[in-house]
């Protein structure tokens, strides 16, 4: 006896099979404009621009957790 049985039927598997494909189309999408956008640039201006994505988005999350304490 199968006490839990969490079959997806096969409708809602293809939907979830489709949604998986367009997340993956568009991240290689945003990824391929960005090696193209960064081809050219040299290692510290890489370093720079993720450390500057870095203390945005940190900081951000921060702010939020902050304000979630005040």
């Amino acid at each position: 006896m199968k006490v839990f049985q969490n079959k997806l039927n096969t409708r809602q598997s293809r939907i979830g099979i489709r949604i998986g494909r367009r997340i993956t189309v568009v991240q290689r999408v945003i990824a391929d404009k960005l090696n193209r956008e960064t081809q050219h640039w040299n290692g510290a201006s890489k370093w720079l621009m993720l450390a500057m994505i870095c203390l945005l988005f940190g900081g951000g999350s921060l702010w939020l957790l902050i304000r979630a304490w005040y």
